[in-house]
């Protein structure tokens, strides 16, 4: 308890020194001292907008954080989503997404799709193209209009027990799409034009949609190379040992 305490202290004091004055959105009704039902937040009591921090706890309403008078962060309640994407009644209990920006609220299902979110604050940032039911236990990536995702997927084939770990990524709709999946090594910056000391980076590996059903590997500097691999395996220049 002395530990909840003093971090609600801690943030009274933020909010006192953000504002120069006392702010009335600092609620606590149901924060009993000493009790073991103290909890950092609202009780379904929603404090006014464009505050400097928002935290609230409502039964039926996500928890929001905002700074600078600007949407942050967002946990859900207990939810399950109508859609997302192509698919219905997606469960979604205690998903965070953390973004720049509130655009992302205004498409549905208006909050995260994986037990983590980083949604950039450019361009479409809630792109749903490339989301699958699995992507539930990883870290979900949208920006730009595109989309990707690392983690978990549980039971591949419906066989019980059974979990890989994806590295998955998206581009809009359609059977051919460019989007690649890049492997940069970089090191001090020097204004090269190429290379790990160049701003690029140095490209070690990409794997590039080619056609939708199959997809070009290559080893090599092919952004250096001004190219994309050409075969299924694709080495660029040295030898393959094998």
């Amino acid at each position: 308890m002395r530990t909840k305490n003093i971090l609600k202290h801690l943030i009274l004091g933020a909010l006192l020194l953000s504002t120069g004055t006392v702010v009335s959105q600092v609620t606590t009704v149901g924060n009993v001292a000493n009790t073991s039902n103290d909890f950092l937040g609202w009780d379904n009591t929603a404090p006014a907008n464009n505050f400097p921090l928002e935290v609230r706890h409502d039964l039926d309403q996500p928890i929001q954080f905002w700074t600078s008078r600007y949407f942050r962060a967002l946990i859900n309640q207990k939810v399950t989503y109508g859609t997302l994407g192509s698919f219905s009644s997606i469960p979604a209990d205690g998903f965070t997404l953390i973004t720049p920006s509130d655009h992302f609220l205004g498409s549905n299902p208006k909050g995260p799709f994986s037990r983590l979110h980083l949604a950039e604050g450019e361009g479409d940032n809630a792109q749903p193209t490339g989301y699958r039911p699995w992507q539930r236990n990883g870290i979900t990536f949208t920006g730009n209009g595109d989309q990707g995702y690392i983690g978990q997927k549980y039971n591949h084939g419906n066989e019980s027990d059974f979990t890989d770990m994806v590295i998955q990524w998206s581009d809009n709709p359609g059977n051919w799409k460019g989007d690649r999946m890049r492997f940069i090594f970089s090191s001090a910056y020097n204004g090269a034009s190429t290379g790990m000391n160049s701003e690029e980076g140095l490209e070690g590996m990409r794997l590039y949609p080619h056609e939708h059903d199959f997809i070009n590997v290559g080893v090599g500097d092919f952004f250096a190379d001004g190219s994309d691999p050409s075969e299924r395996l694709h080495v660029l220049n040295g030898k393959a040992l094998i």
